[in-house]
């Protein structure tokens, strides 16, 4: 596998507020997929369906959102954050044209995390209505990105609703106990005012349906929290995981057995295949 960006020891100071951003013309074909970047969990064709006529008819859509990111050649890779629907939609119909897009130039090292949360933070932009899983992943994102910490000390979970807006502080202080309960801990000692009284999440506007298959996102997440598990760990801890990764795929050759598919990927049905390692992407 090829490097593409390589683990960054400074990760949690890179500031997401301050990224170089350009407007670009690229061919739709330069765009590369990665589902685990899709800040919904599903998609509907009946949206799709509507920006290929709309596209059709010559209608004037915004730039699409990508990560500039450079490969191992020092080339500019372009990951699409979002825009998945308009993107699908040029697909379907076989787009020809060159394509706007707002490009941001990611530093070598950007982890995962940041990413997903610069696509999920532009459907907040655009007034549009994640699912609660959306949400809760969107927030799981903002956290494992250190962006709930001023320096040394955390930010208040009003601030922190006051950036994410699709939620009450109340709900964040919620999820923050269960997901990060080490966290919780230490934004009690320092916001102990915080957890009284009542609030009302602020609404995001109309709901906006999905696109294609993205199950294999689920996978994807479930990966970067092992890979978070093990990074947190000694050697025996990381031990244990192994020995468990490789107990699993006994069981599932037991008692999920399947026929691996000799299927092509075909420039139409272009999904890069992007792996995970070290919170960083590798190109195969």
């Amino acid at each position: 596998m090829k490097n593409m960006t390589k683990p960054n020891s400074n990760q949690s100071s890179i500031n997401l507020e301050n990224l170089e951003e350009t407007i670009k013309t690229i061919g739709l074909n330069e765009i590369e997929l990665n589902q685990i970047l899709q800040a919904r969990l599903d998609m509907k064709s009946t949206t799709v369906k509507d920006y290929e006529k709309a596209y059709a008819n010559g209608a004037n859509f915004p730039p699409l959102l990508v990560a500039e990111i450079n490969d191992y050649k020092g080339r500019s890779v372009y990951l699409l954050l979002d825009g998945w629907h308009r993107y699908q939609a040029m697909v379907n119909i076989s787009w020809e044209h060159l394509v706007n897009v707002r490009s941001l130039k990611i530093p070598k090292g950007t982890p995962i995390e940041h990413l997903i949360f610069l696509g999920g933070r532009e459907n907040l932009k655009n007034g549009l209505n994640l699912s609660t899983k959306d949400k809760r992943e969107l927030f799981r994102a903002y956290v494992k990105g250190k962006h709930n910490k001023k320096g040394r000390s955390y930010k208040s979970y009003r601030e922190i609703a006051s950036v994410l807006q699709f939620v009450s502080y109340q709900t964040l202080h919620t999820w923050m106990q269960k997901d990060f309960p080490a966290t919780a801990i230490q934004m009690r000692m320092q916001h102990k005012e915080e957890i009284t009284g009542t609030s009302k999440a602020t609404g995001t506007g109309h709901v906006l349906t999905a696109m294609p298959d993205l199950s294999s996102k689920t996978l994807g997440l479930i990966a970067l929290d092992v890979l978070a598990m093990a990074k947190a760990s000694d050697d025996v801890g990381r031990e244990d995981i192994t020995k468990w990764l490789n107990e699993l795929v006994i069981a599932l050759r037991w008692e999920a057995p399947f026929t691996a598919s000799n299927q092509q990927t075909t420039p139409k049905d272009k999904v890069n295949k992007l792996t995970l390692k070290d919170d960083t992407f590798f190109i195969q």
